[in-house]
């Protein structure tokens, strides 16, 4: 039976949703996303071409993506190493993730 939505629990229902998706998408792809920092940098700095775009995503500066990049600079901060794989984890194989999505609500029969 589907679950009714209602004004008062729509925000429960998105989550729901949303936690579904994150599952379905949460299977692993390979090949894996790079896991060193130096190959981390790298892979969104091909992405977004510039290291003042992969530093304003990241919230630091330019100079600290070249310093990254180039392995002059290898122990960020404790905040830095989750932004850049957060950034490289949505950046990662779209089509595959976009395809999982798909399946998952044709299977599910709810629309995504």
């Amino acid at each position: 039976m589907p679950r009714q939505t209602s004004p008062h629990n729509v925000g429960a229902d998105d989550a729901l949703i949303g936690q579904a998706l994150e599952c379905a998408t949460a299977s692993p792809t390979p090949p894996p996303p790079p896991r060193t920092l130096k190959g981390q940098i790298n892979y969104v700095l091909r992405k977004l071409g510039t290291a003042r775009a992969v530093g304003s995503e990241i919230g630091i500066t330019a100079d600290s993506v070249n310093r990254y990049r180039r392995g002059a600079r290898q122990y960020p901060p404790s905040h830095i190493p989750s932004r850049i794989d957060e950034a490289v984890h949505s950046r990662w194989q779209p089509r595959v993730r976009e395809r999982v999505r798909r399946r998952a609500a044709q299977q599910a029969t709810m629309t995504v």
